[in-house]
């Protein structure tokens, strides 16, 4: 099987303090991974080194056969996609809108963003959300928000980190249950997370 991501002896520093230090790993296509840790450990900067947010960076990181420094952000996004740990800033836009963004790789026509983007927030249980403003939305409906981007986006590795944050129990199980469906479905994930279940 394939290689989905590899990192060899990859390190980050911010000054004098060293946030990783000679990571090494192979994932293969397909692969469900779980990055657990204590806070401050280094497990976002990990996925922010993947998605090539961490940069500088020493060492060599290859996703799906190709080194990760060479991506164009169109390229990247078509390879990898965040959902991320904290709230994205609430703009003033409707969610239709603002989840068709994630659609940006994509050179489509409105209407085609829009059927897929409709089908995403259908799977995350926000479809009558759509025309709804960011800006007036919970926090465990923003994070819906952005999980509904992570589909959208049909990447093949998709990196989750902290998922179920701001979500309640019921939702925390659905959300990691979509992962799971991704999962099955043949994409590649690695998640970041706290709960070891």
């Amino acid at each position: 099987m394939s290689l989905a991501i590899r990192m060899q002896e990859v390190s980050v520093a911010r000054g004098e303090k060293t946030l990783l230090r000679g990571i090494n790993l192979d994932l293969a296509e397909g692969d469900f991974v779980a990055v657990v840790g204590p806070n401050g450990s280094g497990k976002t900067t990990l996925l922010k080194t993947l998605l090539g947010l961490a940069d500088p960076f020493d060492g060599r990181i290859d996703v799906m056969g190709e080194d990760a420094r060479l991506f164009e952000p169109r390229a990247r996004a078509a390879k990898v996609a965040w959902l991320p740990q904290k709230d994205f800033t609430a703009e003033p836009m409707a969610v239709l809108d603002f989840v068709m963004t994630a659609r940006y790789r994509f050179r489509e026509s409105r209407e085609d963003s829009m059927t897929a983007t409709r089908a995403a927030l259908k799977q995350v249980r926000l479809e009558a959300f759509e025309d709804r403003l960011v800006s007036t939305l919970s926090g465990g409906e923003c994070q819906r928000v952005s999980a509904a981007c992570l589909l959208a986006q049909e990447s093949p590795i998709l990196l989750a980190d902290e998922p179920g944050n701001h979500l309640d129990p019921s939702q925390q199980l659905k959300i990691y249950a979509l992962l799971g469906e991704q999962w099955q479905a043949g994409k590649t994930v690695v998640c970041v997370t706290h709960d070891v279940n």
